[in-house]
């Protein structure tokens, strides 16, 4: 499994699985989705 780095609204980096939608949350987190 391949992992993306990203950055959420707080601009702090976060590792995501490449391959699922990230939903960006109103306060500054984040969650994977499918």
């Amino acid at each position: 499994m391949r992992w993306v780095k990203v950055a959420n609204s707080a601009g702090q980096p976060s590792f995501s699985p490449d391959g699922q939608r990230l939903a960006f949350h109103p306060l500054g987190g984040h969650r994977s989705g499918p």
